[in-house]
């Protein structure tokens, strides 16, 4: 045993400390600990399935062979034929034992991964964050991947899942000498691929068994409806051809959810011609039933499967609705059919068999002709193509050059220190007549335009190399036009054979220039009729809108945030009668907006943050339909013109950090419709009274108001807000007499106030959930009447320094879930806070003068009595179950803890500058034993010893790792650390 402790003490001791940069800002390492600590304490779970059925049993099976005693890293295989759900159950398995490691990482589709652009060094920056919960390193080279890996985590024990492998070259350059008792997880359909790396276990994924098939199918080809007899008939045969698949059973299943008894006839009908053992024709068959609803939906499924897996859903409904009509219903209909997904980023996935079903049917049965293909998205199929003139009728969609890049592409045809990334010519495009899609990055197309492209509706042109769009760029039926970062100067020159050709882009609704840094003007936009999106964005070198912007009468959208250089607004834009958002944040050289502004009478949005304008147009009272107003830091607006009080739609109005803004409105009130308003930083020193008439206000926020002295009574008139911040306000020197009148009020937060004392009025605020009362320093009491917040969960009282007492029947907070009170100067708690059952945590660090706490909560999790030096005595722990924190760093007279040998939820426990003593006696408790042969989950125990050394010792695994403690003393010995760890 000792020999042990002996060789725990010494790798304890080299242990590397947390490495912050010199040159980091007290903020910047506050803010990348706390996301270190949120990322140990809130892991983040994976998705695993709508209905897990039949995953209990095989989790348990992994889990079995994980916790197998082994001296080495375990590599563990699941196998099995697509759609039988390996990925997940290697979620499922994740998800249970990620708690069991020091770190882990999921790294879902690795074939596809690795098929884009710099993939494997995306798998390794991946692992490495999420082991290290870093998400500031970066790696430029897959070398210097493997150097990280070696080097930051080789000692750690991880588990990794590599899901999707289909070949063993990635293991070398993701694998390193990790910690004996780490896992890697590879899910791959080839058993041989799991033969020859050699892994210590494999587990075959068997379909399903008749009664697992039976549930999954039900729960979605019924969800909670009643089942006909005629229906569960018709189901047996369905479940006798899916074959215990859960991909199959999925597809088939939600594909006939609320379907007539005709269409289960039809679907099976087709069944019953398909082999039993070929899955793809059986997910086919849902694909073909898509025809019967619409045959749109064929198309918008072989568009996502092939171009669009991955990217944000919003964004595809926009490309979607240039070619089909109801696009947003549409992809509804898919995700209903178990076709595609959506996950919670808003990106849009498919299962690979669906998605390899979908790409296969693109290739119209010419595998090895690109040329026949309708959509094309493989590099070197799209090169060759390109390059050698092989387009025909059938290509309607190509993605070229989003950084999917075949290893064996020629050398020449990509470098990074290219501008361009190769050159075509524009009569290759002119036999692909139903081209409508058309994605390119770093290419240069020469030649003419005029007889190429005729049908095509969405062109995305990243890095664009031309300076201006050549005459014959006709392109009529073309509804978006992307081409970010370009080189373009101007939209478009001038000339005489322009000038003959009327309404020459006449169905495009986007264009989308931000980001060309060299764009200086927009030129002549009266050819652009029906526009409706138009974004310039970061366009830093635009010095001027052209005049005729005013004619696009049909634009919705106008984006001109972060034009840097521009000095005014066109007149003209107010003749924009269609314009619902215009943004104008950042536009440091505007010095003042266009005088008839309030004549764009649709204008629902208007985003001028970080402007240098010092007035608003007295016109924009004439906004009847706006909606949104954001002012924010607009450091030389001194004063809102009267006028904006009759924005009577206006919900939202963000005026924070105009920090010359010394008054608002006498008439504010009238803005009725107003949901959130948000004024820090202002300098004025009192508030309308007119400010109670706003009866929809949800959300009002002050903070940081440092020379506001009060606020009117009318404030207690919002019975609809639920958000109060008057954080910081440091001249208030007393709240409302009638602020509990505020009966939606959910949040109060009041840090820093100089008031003495709460209205007692603030017992009846009964929907009450946060009270934020840090900091003030002034305040000598609570009132009684704040122990009827039944519904209050945290109750922070920081540093509220003249608080010497708190209210007998605080326990009657019944829904208190944490409770702060730091370095305050109360003697004790009240006895009745040990009745509040819903508790959790307690936070009394510095609370120099508690000497004693009587009775505490029995569900207490964490409690915090970090410098509580003259704390005496606690209460016995012994009935604390839940207890998984405690600290009582620097509670050097304690000189008993009670009932600590009971606890074996305990996880973290801080001593350090305890009397020794009562260290002694603590560590020959029982207490230890039954941390060494059952608590398993005790992570660390802080003391320093009279040698002044702040040690830090862990138990992981049913090891209690420690130093050299004499069993009879229950003292420790001197010895020497390799490394202080401090």
């Amino acid at each position: 045993m000792v020999d042990r402790w002996r060789v725990t003490l010494m790798k304890v001791g080299n242990l590397s400390g947390y490495h912050v940069h010199e040159k980091m800002s007290q903020v910047a390492i506050i803010d990348e600990i706390v996301d270190r600590i949120l990322l140990e304490i809130n892991p983040v779970t994976l998705d695993v399935a709508k209905y897990p059925v039949g995953l209990d049993t095989r989790v348990k099976d992994i889990t079995a062979l994980l916790s197998n005693d082994t001296k080495c890293v375990n590599r563990i295989g699941i196998h099995g034929m697509g759609g039988v759900g390996k990925t997940t159950l290697a979620k499922a398995v994740y998800n249970q034992n990620y708690h069991r490691f020091q770190g882990g990482c999921f790294l879902a589709n690795v074939k596809d991964v690795l098929e884009t652009r710099k993939g494997l060094i995306c798998l390794q920056q991946k692992l490495i964050s999420d082991v290290l919960k870093c998400k500031n390193i970066t790696i430029d080279n897959v070398d210097q991947g493997i150097e990280v890996i070696r080097a930051r985590i080789c000692s750690t024990k991880i588990l990794i899942v590599i899901d999707d492998l289909d070949n063993s070259a990635p293991l070398e350059y993701l694998e390193g000498p990790f910690a004996f008792g780490s896992a890697i997880i590879i899910t791959t359909r080839y058993e041989d691929l799991l033969d020859s790396i050699e892994v210590e276990a494999k587990y075959k994924v068997k379909e399903l068994g008749d009664a697992d098939s039976r549930r999954l199918f039900i729960q979605h080809a019924f969800a909670d409806n009643n089942i006909s007899d005629t229906f569960m008939e018709l189901s047996k045969e369905i479940l006798e051809h899916a074959g215990g698949l859960p991909l199959a059973l999925k597809v088939c299943g939600s594909n006939l959810l609320n379907q007539s008894e005709e269409g289960w006839r039809w679907f099976i009908d087709k069944l019953r011609r398909v082999s039993l053992d070929d899955v793809e024709k059986k997910l086919l068959i849902s694909f073909d039933a898509l025809k019967l609803v619409d045959p749109m939906l064929q198309d918008i499924f072989l568009d996502i499967a092939c171009f669009f897996i991955g990217d944000k859903a919003k964004e595809v409904v926009q490309i979607m609705e240039t070619c089909y009509t109801f696009s947003n219903r549409n992809i509804d209909i898919l995700k209903k059919r178990d076709l595609l997904s959506i996950n919670d980023r808003d990106e849009l996935e498919m299962h690979d068999l669906l998605r390899d079903m979908g790409r296969k049917i693109s290739c119209n049965n010419s595998p090895d002709e690109p040329g026949k293909h309708s959509r094309l998205w493989v590099t070197e199929d799209i090169y060759d193509l390109l390059k050698n003139d092989k387009g025909t009728e059938a290509v309607e969609g190509i993605i070229f050059g989003t950084g999917t890049l075949v290893n064996n592409l020629p050398p020449d045809i990509f470098s990074h220190h290219r501008a361009i990334f190769d050159h075509f010519t524009t009569d290759t495009f002119q036999r692909m007549s139903k081209l409508k899609f058309l994605h390119l990055e770093y290419v240069k197309l020469t030649g003419s335009f005029e007889h190429s492209f005729k049908d095509l509706r969405w062109l995305h042109w990243k890095f664009c190399p031309l300076k201006c769009l050549p005459s014959d760029f006709y392109l009529q039926r073309l509804v978006m036009l992307e081409l970010p970062h370009s080189k373009l100067t101007t939209i478009w020159k001038i000339n005489r054979s322009f000038l003959q050709i009327p309404h020459v882009f006449e169905n495009l609704k986007t264009l989308n220039m931000s980001h060309s840094l060299d764009l200086i003007t927009t030129s002549d936009l009266t050819r652009l009729p029906y526009l409706e999106t138009l974004n310039l964005e970061g366009c830093e070198s635009l010095k001027e809108l052209h005049i005729s912007i005013g004619s696009l009468v049909r634009l919705v959208s106008l984006n001109l945030q972060f034009c840097v250089k521009l000095k005014s607004l066109p007149d003209s834009i107010c003749n924009l009668t269609a314009l619902k958002c215009l943004n104008i944040a950042r536009c440091s050289s505007l010095k003042a907006l266009p005088t008839n502004l309030g004549n764009i009478g649709s204008l629902e949005e208007l985003n001028a943050k970080w402007l240098t304008i010092n007035k608003l147009p007295h016109s924009i009272g004439l906004l009847g339909n706006l909606i949104e107003l954001k002012l924010c830091f607009c450091g030389n607006l001194e004063t809102l013109p009267d006028t904006i009080c009759n924005l009577r739609t206006l919900k939202i109005l963000y005026i924070d950090g105009s920090c010359r803004l010394k008054a608002l409105p006498e008439e504010l009130g009238n803005l009725e419709s107003l949901v959130e308003l948000k004024a820090e930083n202002l300098i004025v020193s009192k508030l309308p009274d007119s400010i109670g008439r706003l009866s929809k206000l949800i959300e009002l926020n002050l903070s940081c108001c440092s020379k506001l002295e009060s606020l009117p009574e009318t404030v207690c008139n919002l019975r609809s807000l639920k958000i109060l911040d008057i954080g910081w306000c440091s001249s208030v020197k007393a709240l409302p007499t009638e602020l509990g009148n505020l009966e939606s009020l959910i949040e109060l937060k009041a840090m820093r106030l100089t008031v003495p004392k709460l209205p007692d009025s603030i017992g009846r605020l009964s929907k009450l959930v946060k009270l934020n009362l840090s900091v003030s320093e002034k305040l000598k009491t609570l009132p009684d009447s704040i122990c009827n917040l039944r519904s209050l969960k945290i109750l922070d009282i920081d540093d509220c320094h003249m608080l010497e007492a708190l209210p007998t029947e605080l326990g009657n907070l019944e829904s208190l879930v944490g409770f702060k009170a730091e370095r305050i100067k109360v003697l004790k708690l009240p006895d009745s806070i040990g009745h509040i059952r819903s508790l959790e945590n307690i936070w009394l660090k510095g609370c120099f003068n508690l000497l004693s706490i009587a009775e505490l909560p029995s569900n207490l999790k964490l409690l915090s009595l970090e410098g509580c030096n003259s704390m005496e005595t606690l209460p016995n722990l012994s009935n604390m179950k839940q207890l998984e924190e405690l600290n009582l760093t620097g509670c050097s007279v304690l000189t008993e803890i009670q009932g600590l040998e009971d606890l074996s939820s305990i996880k973290t426990l801080h001593l350090g500058g305890c009397d020794s003593s009562m260290l002694a006696d603590t560590f020959t408790k029982h207490f230890f034993q039954v941390c060494l042969i059952s608590n398993s989950s005790l992570k660390f125990i802080r003391y320093t010893l009279d040698l002044g050394i702040t040690l830090k010792f862990m138990l992981r695994h049913q090891c209690f790792q420690t130093g050299f403690v004499n069993h009879q003393t229950g003292l420790v010995k001197p010895f020497h650390l390799g490394q202080k760890y401090l």
